[in-house]
């Protein structure tokens, strides 16, 4: 399942508590990072991704691609 527009991933987070394989995709990089730390709280994995703006490249916090 994919959310865009993720902010902070609470959404992303209850779905993977329930199951679901979820990737989360915000511009802003805080709230990816935010998500992480709740995902790992939960104890449960939330894939993220950051979208450029320009040319459609996708990044994810800390991580090169």
């Amino acid at each position: 399942m994919v959310e865009l527009g993720a902010g902070e991933g609470r959404n992303a987070v209850w779905l993977a508590r329930r199951g679901f394989q979820v990737t989360a995709v915000d511009y802003a990089e805080a709230g990816l990072e935010k998500t992480h730390r709740l995902a790992a709280q939960q104890g449960v994995a939330v894939e993220t991704i950051q979208p450029t703006s320009r040319d459609g490249n996708r990044t994810a916090p800390g991580t090169p691609w």
